[in-house]
């Protein structure tokens, strides 16, 4: 199955930021008396952004979410590549299909993580979101990464609910990433490591 695109979560996919999401979270929960959970930490980094914000702080959340992102970039240095991500992206690109970021995720604090890293020039766009707008599985969010007329064949490869669900509503393949031995979530294929990519995508 040779993909006409493959648009990649990051956070938990292509890079390790969890220790790093959680250290800011729990941070900002201290300094405001508002209890948070390992699960808050899956949430956020699942993509659930604007669910958790709304229900942890109120119906003006944004001072908060500032915060948080500020001690997020603070801690950003702790972010890492998995070892299989390089190695991936090489084969993917070698076979010549193009591929996209697609992530809830803060779009300055994206792209500044994919040129520290070196790995930007892999892909076609890195496209988060602006002030916690919108995101996965929007169709909004769609248009805004692949244009009004979507490809035919798409791959979308993450770790949590909102990715299998935009793969959902665009008709994609979804690759779900995780480390129980069942998946979490509805997906078509179910792996514990990049490199059965290789295999799902006979590259």
């Amino acid at each position: 199955m040779k993909p006409n695109v493959i648009l990649w979560d990051w956070d938990n996919t292509l890079v390790n930021t969890r220790n790093v999401a959680k250290k800011a979270l729990f941070r900002l929960g201290s300094e405001t008396d508002v209890p948070v959970t390992e699960a808050d930490v899956t949430e956020v980094i699942g993509g659930h952004l604007v669910d958790f914000w709304f229900r942890h702080y109120g119906t003006d959340p944004i001072p908060f979410v500032r915060k948080f992102v500020d001690y997020y970039r603070e801690l950003s240095y702790e972010a890492t590549l998995f070892p299989e991500t390089i190695g991936i992206l090489n084969r993917v690109r070698d076979k010549g299909i193009p591929q996209m970021v697609v992530s809830n995720k803060n779009q300055d604090i994206l792209t500044a993580e994919a040129e520290r890293f070196g790995i930007a020039d892999y892909f076609q766009k890195i496209v988060g979101t602006v002030n916690q707008g919108i995101g996965k599985p929007s169709r909004e969010f769609a248009d805004k990464v692949l244009g009004t007329v979507w490809p035919e064949k798409i791959v979308m490869i993450g770790d949590g609910p909102s990715d299998m669900a935009f793969a959902e509503m665009l008709g994609a393949y979804g690759i779900l990433i995780g480390e129980s031995d069942q998946p979490a979530y509805p997906c078509d294929t179910y792996i514990h490591s990049l490199n059965k990519i290789s295999d799902i995508l006979e590259i």
